[in-house]
């Protein structure tokens, strides 16, 4: 499952450390998550904003989209 970050994040960096594959990423104005996220679960463990939600959760929430 892969996992979004809601408008809800404050840049505090903890999530970016944690990331195995690096898929985080700095963010205007907060971090965003791409799309090689993929099953694990330390950012979403890590962030004490509860700003990373599954992907199917972020819709209506707030969520940031990547830019391509």
């Amino acid at each position: 499952m892969a996992y979004r970050i809601t408008d809800a994040c404050t840049t505090c960096g903890l999530c970016l450390d944690v990331c195995p594959i690096g898929a985080i990423s700095e963010g205007d104005p907060a971090f965003v998550i791409d799309d090689t996220c993929c099953d694990f679960e330390e950012c979403l463990v890590e962030c004490p904003d509860d700003a990373i939600v599954p992907l199917d959760e972020a819709g209506g929430d707030g969520a940031m989209a990547v830019d391509d």
